[in-house]
């Protein structure tokens, strides 16, 4: 999907999973923390108290390689870069990510649209990012598995257990 904007449009109420932005994201370096303006990939849009935030994750060169554990998305393919808004081969390191507030001002408008929204995620490197973020899902929920168990003070198989004998018999739990 591309994104129309005029100069009235709302960004933030488009921003969309997939979408590239460009944002001054944090860097490390010799000289101290830095922040560098780059294009950046959105992993997830979320809500919390009433308020918009993106996880952010930067491009890095193509040729950047780095262990990630599963988590790079690459864009090759020259279709799949015109729509991202890519100058060149792309990786994005899903391990590498940052969760901000829609209305920080790291966000670097571009001047034609009011918007830093620069394109979209397609082909290949779009099921990559489903895929990568499904990863991600599932690590969050065994880490919430595990500190219920630790509250309740019962081994995380029990658990487990527990919620897949009730998700079998069809009964339902009220929380």
């Amino acid at each position: 999907m591309t994104h129309h904007l005029s100069d009235t449009s709302d960004w933030t109420a488009l921003l969309q999973i997939g979408d590239i932005v460009r944002f001054r994201f944090p860097q490390k370096s010799a000289r101290g923390d830095t922040a560098l303006t780059q294009a950046c990939l959105v992993l997830e849009i979320e809500t919390r108290f009433e308020r918009r935030y993106a996880v952010l994750t930067p491009a890095l060169p193509y040729s950047h390689l780095r262990r990630s554990g599963g988590y790079t998305i690459t864009v090759t393919a020259e279709k799949e870069l015109r729509a991202a808004g890519l100058p060149s081969q792309t990786r994005f390191n899903a391990s590498h990510r940052i969760t901000v507030s829609l209305a920080n001002a790291g966000f670097e408008q571009a001047k034609s649209s009011a918007s830093p929204i620069r394109g979209r995620l397609s082909g290949r490197a779009l099921e990559r990012l489903h895929d990568v973020r499904g990863r991600l899902h599932a690590e969050a929920d065994i880490r919430a598995d595990r500190r219920e168990a630790d509250r309740r003070g019962v081994p995380l198989h029990a658990l487990i257990g527990a919620a897949r004998s009730r998700r079998e018999s069809g009964e339902t739990q009220h929380v």
